[in-house]
């Protein structure tokens, strides 16, 4: 969403391309929501999904130990192609009030 040209350009070449819905706290979110739903990953046809779903992590504040309410953004395009790619069906449930 932040280069529509680059977005243009994939589409004059046939590709279904439009850009990603980025609201206010969409990927604290989109992530909450991947997580209260069961997904499977086939870590042989989706070798770096399955790395990357394994290796997300909160950030923990270094004076207290605790987990923060923010994500480690490191290695995490499978995860933000995932978001990106279930935001309408998300948008979806929250419209018809299902929660998962």
């Amino acid at each position: 969403s932040s280069e529509p040209a680059r977005i243009l350009e994939f589409q004059k070449n046939d590709f279904l391309m439009e850009a990603a819905v980025k609201g206010l706290k969409s990927l604290h979110d989109g992530i909450d929501w991947l997580r209260s739903i069961k997904i499977h990953v086939h870590k042989s046809k989706c070798p770096n999904l399955a790395r990357e779903i394994g290796s997300y992590q909160y950030r923990v504040d270094k004076k207290t130990g605790e987990r923060i309410d923010e994500f480690v953004e490191f290695n995490d395009d499978c995860i933000a192609a995932l978001r990106y790619a279930t935001e309408a069906l998300r948008s979806l449930y929250a419209e018809w009030g299902v929660l998962m």
